[in-house]
């Protein structure tokens, strides 16, 4: 048991020197440091929470510089409002100080925290080395480093969904269901991801009850739908108070949606999208272009995804996959999720790699792990070298974007 302990305190210290280095040169090398104006500049939830302190719903003026819903002449934040409820209050104990960057580095942390738990509790070895695969060696750096509002909507997204995963594997429903609702108000689609929480679930449940159905197990546990249940109505309340619908967050009234022929969202979007996140960056003629309209390859800023895909097919043809039930749901979820996110007018104004696919992760990285062995060497010697290819793409990928090198 010691020693057990000694390993555990070794791989947390592994991990976070890692995430210290990593983020320090980020910061070094592009001045993005967490109390820098530079990093906090885009502060669309910390001026929302202000204007909620000071008892207004909108935020009193425009800022040409934020992309904000335009309703009843008035100017909104335009995405779900969750990540405002964490700055709301933060702002009654350390005042109107740009927290942004510092919430996203706290969020990041956390995010490591459970990833390894995760890793603990499905009993795999070389816990480090995955946590800083699905951390660093993916498009999530990009998305971590600072507290821009369109970037820290997902990594707390990202937090909470590894959170809720790991309360569901504890059979703890309440605690889980709640994290998940927080993630859909940082993003709205990890909504589809419910049903694979209660298989989780439920799973767990049934070690305990191995005669209990699904129905039994809501019988005996319908409380902890309450939670979730409370966040939802709060974000109803707050659509219905500022846009007439309970289902409207603001995003319908931004010009660039207002003004299209199709709208925000359309089946026609897929075709175009699918291309954007396939394709290479482009060259033209002298300089290489990294596509940070619409992102580039997926599988270039996230190696995992190609590992997920791999190993799916390889277990599953030789008749060795664990659990294909849950493989099942995960992937039918994954593909819904991805074409709710291809019918999106864009993929993202300004990034590198393909940051919206970055909200996928989470739970295929949970199915990736129940499919592959738990123990044995092979399987990570393969890996670390799509780790290695993803950390110093992502790396360099981040410092040149937020440079504008090229």
């Amino acid at each position: 048991m010691l020693e057990n302990r000694k390993n555990r305190t070794r791989d947390y210290w592994i991990v976070f020197g890692v995430l210290v280095a990593v983020y320090g040169l980020i910061c070094i090398m592009t001045g993005m440091y967490p109390w820098s104006d530079r990093a906090n500049v885009y502060n669309s939830y910390s001026l929302q929470a202000r204007a909620w302190r000071e008892g207004r719903l909108d935020l009193g003026q425009d800022y040409s510089y934020l992309e904000l819903a335009i309703y009843g002449g008035k100017y909104f934040v335009s995405f779900p409002p969750f990540p405002s409820f964490i700055f709301y209050f933060l702002g009654w104990i350390f005042g109107e100080i740009s927290l942004d960057s510092f919430v996203a580095l706290a969020s990041t942390t956390i995010c490591a925290v459970y990833v390894m738990k995760i890793l603990y509790k499905l009993g795999r070895e070389h816990v480090p080395f995955w946590t800083l695969y699905l951390m660093v060696g993916s498009n999530l750096v990009f998305v971590s480093v600072n507290g821009w509002v369109w970037f820290i909507a997902q990594n707390l997204c990202f937090t909470l969904s590894i959170m809720a995963i790991y309360y569901a594997m504890e059979a703890e429903g309440g605690t889980s269901l709640f994290c998940w609702a927080c993630s859909v108000g940082c993003r709205p689609f990890q909504v589809v991801y419910f049903p694979l929480l209660v298989w989780i679930i439920y799973e767990k449940h049934k070690e305990e009850c191995p005669n209990d159905t699904i129905f039994t197990l809501v019988k005996k546990r319908w409380y902890w739908a309450f939670p979730t249940l409370a966040v939802a109505m709060v974000y109803m309340w707050l659509n219905y108070v500022r846009f007439g619908n309970i289902m409207e967050f603001g995003h319908n009234y931004l010009p660039e949606f207002t003004e299209s022929e199709l709208g925000q969202f359309h089946i026609s979007y897929i075709t175009t999208n699918w291309w954007s996140l396939v394709r290479l960056a482009e060259y033209n003629g002298e300089s290489f272009s990294y596509c940070k309209f619409n992102g580039m390859a997926i599988w270039i800023s996230m190696p995992i995804f190609l590992s997920y895909v791999w190993y799916l097919i390889y277990y599953i043809r030789k008749g060795k996959c664990k659990d294909y039930g849950l493989v099942a749901l995960q992937v039918g979820l994954m593909i819904l999720h991805g074409l709710l996110i291809l019918s999106h007018k864009t993929l993202g104004g300004w990034q590198f790699g393909n940051r919206y696919f970055i909200d996928l992760l989470p739970f295929a990285f949970y199915t990736f792990l129940k499919v592959t062995p738990a123990k044995g060497d092979r399987l990570y010697n393969y890996q670390r070298y799509l780790f290695i290819f993803g950390g110093i793409v992502n790396l360099l990928g981040t410092i040149v974007t937020y440079n504008e090198w090229v």
